[in-house]
């Protein structure tokens, strides 16, 4: 066998080999590197978390607002708090009342 041949034949024997070796790493490079990768998926699922934070939050501060308002319903009329949020709006006070300023 000459040379030429002993070289062709290495080289077919190793090109497959390299090739899929490529192939692989390229893939793998980009499961975890990629767009769609695994940092991208734990990245996504972080803020998936906070969004459902946040999420939590605000269904509580609207529960809370809900509630308020069903005190002020007509049918239902609560007083005390009518009364509270007249003087917060108006800036009065009754004339039995005791005002503490903080400095």
């Amino acid at each position: 066998m000459s040379i030429y041949q002993e070289l062709q034949h290495r080289a077919g024997q190793i090109v497959m080999p390299v090739l899929c070796t490529c192939v692989i790493a390229y893939f793998a490079y980009h499961t975890i590197q990629g767009d769609r990768g695994l940092f991208a998926y734990f990245a996504l699922s972080q803020e998936v978390a906070e969004a459902d934070a946040s999420l939590a939050m605000y269904r509580e501060r609207r529960k809370r607002i809900e509630h308020r308002v069903a005190l002020l319903d007509g049918d239902n009329l609560d007083l005390d708090l009518l009364e509270e949020r007249a003087r917060d709006l108006f800036n009065v006070l009754h004339e039995n009342d005791v005002l503490i300023l903080n400095q």
